[in-house]
This record gives structure tokens, C-alpha cells and sequence, in this order.
């Protein structure tokens, strides 16, 4: 009776892989669609803008087709066909919505671009951006009508580099792709670039909950050399000639390390299929960035970079929240009191409730002293979201919090298992 329970589930779970794969070839091609935007406005304004559709050679993500939105983001995009059946929906943050929280966004305008990715469509439909609003929820932005056919899609030629495989655990449906693309390494820095992943990668898989996530990651190398070595540093007025213009002191911040203008990034990126992007940074300067569905950037020649990279890790494939609230940053007033975080990993008590509250001992004082008493106890830890009063973390310490933590807090690393396993169902 057992095994006779066991072929059953064997059968039930291979028949409904075949299904979603059936859906999936129903609805997509085994490309992507590239959107890029332009989004423009100032602190309380915002516009987006369509610059271009592009259909690239590979699909890196899920093969699964859902009609269920997710919360996550600032920003959420649907396919919607003509039949007005959602077919595909994802979440993503920007740099532009970071920058409106800047001073410099309260005198006067800019512009930012952008870039989503989804499969590419057989049918006709309309893509559907949506913003939060001030109350925190999701509004309709942008409706964009997509026609598969259209001749005015590009579809152009792509860098012609070496493109290397450094772990290979599967095909793209069934595993999370990750590619690591070079920054400020010349052409005779490649076998450093090719180090510098692995170094990286041993780093990151010693700690949970990538450990036993490890069987189900691809790793690509892209070798994208720049004409010179290292990075922008603008506040020592050091300007170099690097193929994707990356610098430090992104709004004002001399740590923040960013790319404004991702357009090169992604068609580097498009040589193979990937869930998120890396750029790794030829530098001893200590500094780093994230954005949310976009990319991770970080340095690899200081002292702590193994340590900012998994963190910095947190934010783009996750969408964790930094912990800290004592380090100067260049946000103010980065979350609202009277509003619920959409990040897993922290809370202003608005909708605890869908948090990590159930999981929180009775025995636990909510909240939780900051006391090295409660350093392995799922709580209630006030300071967290650059603010020391009002917004709380799970754990006393956590790799989004500080660099010296060990691992990842329980939170946190169902955070980030939850985002890997669903980018890999199928």
C-alpha cells in the first residue's frame, strides 16, 4: 500500500509538471520580453514612460503560469491577453523610487531608466504597471497594448564575449540563475574576474540558507572587460572608463555603489538565461547596492566584501529590508509610521499579524529587549528600516542588520528560500 501511495504521488506530481509546462507553451515562447521604461517625476510626482520592446534568446525564470499577484515591490506589472486572462505578474523596485525619498527630489525632477523582463508572449494583450500609492497600495500606472508580431520589436545582436559555466545543477525552468557580470576588469583581469566568482559563491553557499539551497542554483560568468580597471569614485574626483559607468556616491552616499543606465548591463546579461543579475565591482573600496528584481552590485577587494554581498543578496532576490538604523544614509523619512512594510523582514505593527508574530515564544516580551539575552530568540527588536524608533526587526542580529552576524535570522531565510523555491517551480 505504501509504495502504491508513493507511485501515486510520483504520478500526480509529474502529471501536473506537465501541465503547467503545457500552459506555459500555450500562453509563451521560450524568449523574453524586455521592457524598458523611463521613469520620471520628483518627490511627489511620477511618470512612466515605454522606451522600447525587446525579445531576447532566453527564458531563465519559472515555467509556471499563475494568476496570483503578489504584494512585494513598489512597483507590480501584469500580462493581461486580450481575453483579459492574467497570465504572468511579477514585482519590482527602482533606483527612481529610491531616489524620491532623497532631499534632492523635493527641488526639482529627473529621470531614470528602467528595465522588466517576463516570457515572451504568443498572444496579443496589454502589459499593466502598477504604483503604490501613499496609502500603500498597488494603482494602476501605465497600461501598455503588446502585439507579439510587431515588427518594431527589436530583436538585435548581443555582445560577442565568453560566456563561462560554473555550476551547471539543471535546466533554467527547474533551477535559479544567476549571472555574474564584470565591472572596471580589463581584459587581461578575466582569470581575476573568474576568481573573484568563486570566492564569492564558496562564500555565499557556506551559509544557510543557500547551503541547502546550492543543488538548485546555476551560476553563469559573463566576461564583459571595460577599457580600464577599477570604478567612479566621484567624491575623490577618480573617473574611470568602465563598460557599464558604475559609481560610488549614488545619492550622495560615498558607500552606495550603483548603475544608473542599466540598458549595456542587460544586453550582457541576455547572453544566457538568468533569474538575477550580478555585477561584480574590481575594487578595494568597501560599498554596494541592490534593487529588488533588478540587479546586485558589490565590490570584491575589501576586507568585508563577502560579507556585503550576501547581504546585499537579501535585498535583490528577496526583497529584504535593511535592519540597521545608526548608519547615515542618503533616504529620509524611508517608510511611514502609519504604514505596513511590504519587506518580509521588518514591521511597524500596522498588519504584524501577517508577519512573524505567531512565530514569537510567549515567554518573548513584545517588544524584545535589545539584550544579548535574546540573541537566538525570534522577537520583537525595535530599530530597523534606517529608523531607531517605531519599526522592528525579528532577530537582536542578522546579516541585514550588521556584517558581523554569523547568518541570516529565521525570517530571513524563509524569505529567501520562499523566492528561490517559487522562481524554480515548473
Amino acid at each position: 500500500m505504501r509504495q502504491l501511495s508513493l507511485l501515486l504521488v510520483i504520478i500526480l506530481g509529474f502529471t501536473e509538471t506537465r501541465c503547467q509546462t503545457d500552459k506555459y507553451t500555450t500562453y509563451f515562447e521560450l524568449n523574453t520580453l524586455r521592457i524598458d521604461l523611463v521613469l520620471a517625476g520628483d518627490h511627489d510626482s511620477q511618470t512612466i514612460y515605454l522606451s522600447s520592446f525587446q525579445k531576447e534568446p532566453f527564458w531563465g525564470g519559472t515555467k509556471t503560469v499563475s494568476n496570483q499577484l503578489s504584494d512585494f515591490g513598489i512597483y507590480r506589472f501584469s500580462y493581461l491577453t486580450d481575453d483579459n486572462q492574467l497570465i504572468y505578474s511579477s514585482n519590482f523596485c527602482s533606483i527612481f523610487d529610491e531616489w524620491q525619498t532623497t532631499k534632492e527630489a523635493s527641488v526639482q525632477k529627473r529621470a531614470f531608466t528602467h528595465t522588466i523582463t517576463m516570457p515572451y508572449p504568443k498572444q496579443k494583450g496589454m502589459l499593466q504597471i502598477e504604483t503604490r500609492n501613499k496609502k500603500g497600495e498597488f494603482e494602476n500606472t501605465l497600461n501598455i497594448p503588446f502585439d507579439p508580431t510587431d515588427t518594431s520589436i527589436k530583436q538585435k545582436s548581443f555582445p560577442n564575449t565568453e560566456v563561462i559555466s560554473i555550476v551547471n545543477n539543471g535546466s533554467s525552468a527547474e533551477c535559479y540563475d544567476l549571472v555574474f557580470l564584470a565591472e572596471g576588469y580589463t581584459i587581461t583581469e578575466m582569470d581575476k574576474f573568474k576568481a573573484d566568482i568563486k570566492r564569492m559563491c564558496t562564500y555565499v553557499f557556506a551559509h544557510t540558507p543557500y547551503t541547502q539551497l546550492e543543488s538548485k542554483i546555476n551560476i553563469y560568468g559573463i566576461l564583459s572587460p571595460s577599457a580600464q580597471s577599477g570604478v567612479n569614485d566621484p567624491t575623490k574626483k577618480e573617473w574611470v572608463n568602465t563598460l557599464f559607468s558604475a559609481s560610488f556616491n549614488t545619492f550622495n552616499s560615498d558607500r552606495y555603489l550603483q548603475i544608473e543606465n542599466t540598458s549595456t548591463l542587460r544586453d550582457y546579461a541576455a547572453l544566457v538565461p538568468y533569474d538575477h543579475i550580478i555585477v561584480l565591482v574590481n575594487s578595494k573600496k568597501y560599498g554596494g547596492g541592490s534593487i529588488y528584481n533588478n540587479f546586485t552590485i558589490c565590490t570584491t577587494d575589501h576586507a568585508l566584501s563577502e560579507q556585503v554581498f550576501i547581504h546585499e543578496l537579501g535585498h535583490g532576490i528577496a526583497g529584504l529590508a535593511d535592519e540597521y538604523y545608526t548608519s547615515e544614509v542618503a533616504f529620509t523619512n524611508y517608510y511611514h509610521l502609519e504604514l505596513e512594510p511590504w519587506e518580509p523582514n521588518i514591521t511597524t505593527l500596522v498588519r504584524f499579524d501577517e508577519k512573524w508574530k505567531s512565530q514569537i515564544s510567549k515567554d518573548t516580551p513584545q517588544p524584545t529587549p535589545n539584550s544579548a539575552k535574546y540573541k537566538n530568540t525570534i522577537g520583537l527588536f525595535e530599530g530597523a528600516g534606517y529608523t531607531a524608533k517605531g519599526i522592528y526587526r525579528p532577530s537582536l542580529d542578522c546579516k541585514m542588520k550588521t556584517n558581523r552576524a554569523p547568518e541570516f535570522c529565521p525570517i530571513c531565510l524563509q524569505a529567501i528560500t520562499k523566492a528561490i523555491d517559487s522562481a524554480t517551480s515548473h
